[in-house]
């Protein structure tokens, strides 16, 4: 029969905290940082599930799907939980959202506001149907900034943008983010960008690429630039011309950036991307880099 709610409780907890990770189903984790003030940043959680810990239900007939989801975040030098979230989500498994389940993989995004400092992050899911567990742990970093310089953000990719009131049938009992964040940093202008997990794209998808800059006081956001410039094998291949911010926070003096460009022009293979951002006639220049790969597409 089900577990009861206290017995998926207690599993949980062992296999947080056991050592050995847990493989029964293999996920991919994305973190970033984006500074909300001096003193702390909001740190997104996407987390990939791949479509096969939901193969069971296919073969059942359900229409529903429910995931348990736990994070925890450590203090490496203490070894304190400084963070902690819970999240249990239903997945509609109705017909025409399952075939683009299939497609997609499954989409777990919640967030974490931590102080500067260096952390381990533990992230499990359980699919309480079967009761199977899958674990991701890795290490974070979140780097005291210097409030005398241009500073960036994570660069964060994406091949993908939505209207923030798609919730595409996931029902939250619980939301991830702080309760203090009403609006999170993903979303701009009445869109969110979902992370790319992997940093893997096609040749036929559109790359978004998002990042903040934190400017020193006195510098105007609105008269700051930003642009990307892209490295194959260490080797210089193009660049986008600079543009202005999406959004600017003066108080906060925050500058928002965000870059589509179509990946066509990008032959396959694996790619440094640097973000750099410019005050108009300035000597002030802040840079950040990701990485990522491009396939062709099948």
């Amino acid at each position: 029969g089900l577990a009861t709610a206290q017995d998926r409780e207690r599993e949980l907890i062992e296999a947080m905290r056991d050592e050995a990770p847990r493989v029964e189903f293999p996920i991919a984790l994305e973190t970033a940082y984006f500074r909300l003030n001096e003193r702390e940043s909001f740190v997104p959680i996407a987390a990939k599930l791949p479509w096969s810990a939901l193969e069971w239900a296919t073969k059942r007939g359900k229409r529903e799907a429910e995931f348990d989801f736990a994070t925890e975040v450590r203090d490496q030098q203490s070894n304190k939980i400084v963070g902690a979230l819970r999240d249990t989500i239903k997945v509609s498994l109705a017909t025409d959202h399952f075939q683009q389940l299939q497609q997609h993989a499954l989409l777990y995004q919640g967030g974490l506001i931590l102080g500067p400092g260096n952390y381990r992050l533990k992230f499990l899911a359980r699919e309480n149907e079967t009761g199977r567990i899958g674990s991701f742990e890795q290490d974070l970093l979140i780097p005291k900034l210097d409030a005398g310089k241009i500073e960036l953000s994570s660069v964060l990719l994406s091949s993908q943008i939505e209207r923030v009131s798609d919730t595409s049938g996931v029902k939250r009992k619980s939301l991830g983010t702080d309760p203090r964040l009403k609006v999170t940093v993903l979303e701009v202008s009445g869109e969110r960008i979902v992370p790319s997990v992997t940093h893997v794209f096609t040749n036929r998808q559109e790359l978004y690429v998002f990042f903040q800059a934190y400017l020193p006081a006195g510098v105007d956001g609105s008269k700051t630039q930003a642009g990307l410039a892209f490295y194959r094998n260490g080797e210089y291949v193009s660049e986008t011309p600079l543009v202005g911010p999406a959004e600017t926070d003066a108080k906060k003096q925050t500058a928002s950036f965000r870059i589509g460009l179509p990946l066509d022009k990008l032959p396959p293979g694996s790619y440094t991307v640097q973000a750099v951002v410019v005050q108009d006639g300035g000597e002030q220049a802040g840079f950040a880099r990701s990485y990522f790969a491009v396939r062709p597409a099948p």
